[in-house]
């Protein structure tokens, strides 16, 4: 027999081939939930998965959602959705989500400050960048009094309670569900490899 015919069951052959890539494309999929709407608002969802919060030992969903596509044709990380967080078992703590691209160390920037005029005086745009969406959870926290026991540490280091005018926090009852959004979203979402949850006892 010749050294070129090829052996039966060799992992070369075609029929291998194209089962190894189905069953790499359906663990894809489990891993990365990504429903895309062809629609008039062109908005895309990515489901980033469930991340662990160790300071009350439980589990929270992260899903990124975007906005329409901005001048450069890319859409940004306009809103994240946090589901599953039980208030009253993580009470007393804060929690710190942080985005990464695939090459850099350093998170991405999420949001910036935009430019508005208050009382007569102007502010300028892009003077405040945040990195990560910090929460604080009160001490008393209930499931009943969720919406009103989380709040939202500014990059500045500021409390800054439900949000201002760059960055807020609002809880749907029906769903259990916390939704941060931005004012002026920076992160690009096809650069998003990764997600970070960091938390710890409030001091």
């Amino acid at each position: 027999m010749p050294d070129s015919a090829e052996k039966p069951g060799r992992f070369s052959s075609r029929g291998f081939r194209l089962t190894l890539l189905a069953v790499i494309i359906s663990l894809v999929g489990t891993t990365f939930a990504i429903n895309v709407t062809i629609n008039g608002d062109n908005r895309v969802e990515f489901g980033q998965g469930i991340y662990r919060i160790t300071s009350c030992d439980q589990f929270m969903n992260v899903n990124l959602k975007s906005g329409n596509a901005f001048a450069d044709g890319y859409s940004r990380v306009e809103s994240i959705e946090l589901s599953g967080l039980d208030v009253a078992r993580c009470a007393n703590t804060s929690i710190r989500l942080r985005l990464y691209d695939a090459t850099n160390p350093t998170p991405m920037d999420l949001f910036t400050n935009i430019a508005y005029t208050s009382r007569g005086t102007s502010y300028p745009c892009c003077t405040e960048t945040g990195t990560a969406v910090v929460m604080v959870i009160a001490a008393n926290a209930t499931q009943a009094t969720a919406a009103q026991s989380v709040t939202l540490i500014s990059p500045s280091g500021r409390n800054i309670g439900y949000g201002d005018r760059h960055e807020s926090i609002r809880y749907e009852s029906t769903t259990a569900i916390f939704t941060v959004t931005f004012a002026s979203p920076l992160a690009i979402m096809r650069d998003v490899a990764k997600t970070t949850l960091e938390s710890a006892a409030n001091g």
